[in-house]
């Protein structure tokens, strides 16, 4: 975005702030299309509609970067959520008045300036829909800020994705996102307790484990940054960023749980799923290595490996030593490594310094291991 609209370089430079301090915020935000509205009469700072950031740019160049940051945060709770999905057919006023309602208290506790005249706490604890319930009816789709209490200082607009395809449909991907959100803030500190519940209902949940193992491998295919060259465009607005370096993968590791609960179909549904992304990586491998308590074997597999022919072994217990330890004795450094298994096992390694992806066959609440990300796999 040109640098000569208003406001952009101060919009920048909250998003990275927040995207240092606190990624649970700044993750979400920095995803979001940068678009300056001055034209439509619902937004007095800014709004969203899951897609982009929408801003008044006079706004923006007049508020304080507290505000600034504080109204990004507000969006980006709309945003965890799902208030732009979850609207509806409600009328659009009275759901901004509830969706506000239900996090500013929130946006509070956490310590962000909200803009003066925004909603005040008094239904802390309630979910959007039953505060919009208890709200008089009849409001208009207008309106002004002074009038109605500060609804409109960072409004929720509809989810364009739902022209074209059913709530349930962008609701999986938004979950999705939430996901790979809260990887990024597990590995920055611990996130805020409304966020992580939002998790929490979501883990109860299966989610597309392809999109979230497409997502993993992607993260970390352009993950060599180069912190001597600043991205040139955050270098126009003065902000320092370090810029990406490399998009070749390298050596991804997948190490099948061969104990027996995994069958070999399904192990091969999941390495060939991994092997159809090497072909967006020219020069990337796949080390597969199966174990049960002991490593049964280890076999290379490229892009062009057509048919897929792998030879899964083992069949006894379950430990998840041996395959990081194969990986240490033969000195492999991957990317990533992505692990499936039934998680029926507590004999965990040493966090091996590399990102891993728990891949668990079945929902297991006992599983809960001390590095990585886990995912449920749904082969049905």
């Amino acid at each position: 975005m040109a640098k000569s609209i208003k406001g952009v370089d101060k919009i920048i430079k909250a998003r990275s702030s927040l995207l240092l301090a606190e990624p649970w915020y700044g993750v979400p935000a920095l995803s979001l299309g940068l678009v300056p509205k001055d034209d439509d009469p619902r937004l007095w700072a800014m709004g969203t509609d899951g897609r982009n950031l929408y801003f008044r740019p006079q706004w923006v160049m007049d508020a304080t970067m507290d505000e600034i940051k504080g109204v990004i945060v507000h969006e980006v709770w709309h945003i965890w959520s799902k208030h732009d999905i979850r609207m509806g057919k409600r009328e659009f006023q009275g759901w901004n008045i509830a969706s506000d309602y239900a996090i500013n208290p929130n946006i509070r506790a956490a310590g962000y300036k909200l803009p003066d005249g925004a909603l005040d706490d008094r239904y802390a604890g309630m979910a959007a829909e039953e505060i919009y319930d208890k709200l008089p009816k009849g409001k208009g789709p207008g309106g002004d800020r002074e009038g109605d209490g500060g609804w409109n200082i960072g409004v929720v607009l509809p989810n364009p994705d739902l022209q074209d395809q059913s709530p349930k449909q962008v609701e999986a991907e938004r979950n999705v996102q939430i996901h790979n959100w809260h990887q990024a803030a597990k590995r920055a500190g611990k996130i805020p307790a409304e966020l992580q519940r939002i998790v929490d209902e979501l883990n109860k949940a299966r989610l597309p484990w392809r999109e979230i193992l497409a997502r993993f491998v992607d993260t970390h295919a352009a993950n060599d940054y180069d912190h001597t060259v600043c991205d040139p465009e955050y270098a126009r607005y003065s902000v320092y960023m370090p810029s990406v370096h490399s998009e070749e993968l390298g050596i991804i590791v997948d190490i099948g749980d061969t104990s027996g609960s995994i069958n070999n179909d399904q192990l091969k549904t999941q390495v060939s799923e991994i092997q159809g992304m090497l072909r967006q990586y020219p020069g990337s491998q796949l080390l597969c290595i199966w174990v049960d308590t002991a490593v049964h074997g280890a076999e290379w597999v490229t892009a062009d490996d057509v048919p897929l022919n792998i030879h899964p072994k083992g069949g006894g217990g379950t430990s998840f030593r041996p395959g990081f330890e194969y990986l240490e004795a033969e000195q492999i450094m991957p990317k990533c490594v992505i692990y499936m298994t039934d998680g029926e096992c507590d004999d965990f390694p040493d966090d091996p310094g590399v990102p891993v992806l728990w891949m668990v066959l079945e929902k297991n609440d006992r599983f809960n291991p001390p590095f990585g990300e886990v995912v449920t796999c749904d082969f049905e």
